[in-house]
């Protein structure tokens, strides 16, 4: 039995051009001490994690960690050696159809009726391939 595809929205899709969603692009990281304004200040975040709350921008001076979330709430993983996260290394991702075995295509929000290669979401799980 297929289970029901989930939409757009309710996992956070989004696709912004030039990113490829690591914490280093996030509005939230503060680099100098590898720690991100939602998380707590003896969470370390690497720059090249990436977590569910990811906003593309850039820090604001004076950010300190509010321990509003735990790493596992947020989603943060790290996964070194790789090139960010994106929909092109997703299990889920079918490349040949833009399509995600996850969510729905053609659900509200952005590039309606496909997946972008270049997207992103919460349901994001790492493609076993080696990228160079």
């Amino acid at each position: 039995m297929a289970h029901e595809k989930v939409g757009k929205q309710a996992t956070l899709y989004l696709h912004k051009p030039n990113t490829e969603y690591e914490c280093r692009d996030c509005a939230m990281f503060i680099a100098r001490s590898k720690r991100c304004s939602i998380h707590g200040p003896n969470d370390v975040i690497m720059p090249y994690g990436s977590c569910g709350l990811f906003v593309k921008g850039k820090p604001m001076p004076g950010m300190k960690p509010m321990s509003e979330v735990t790493k596992e709430e947020s989603g943060y993983i790290d996964s070194i050696g790789k090139k960010g996260y994106s929909c092109k290394r997703c299990v889920y991702f079918d490349a040949d159809n833009l399509n995600c075995a996850i969510v729905d295509r053609f659900s509200a929000g952005p590039d309606y009726g496909f997946i972008d290669p270049d997207g992103c979401c919460n349901a994001w799980e790492e493609l076993e391939v080696e990228y160079e």
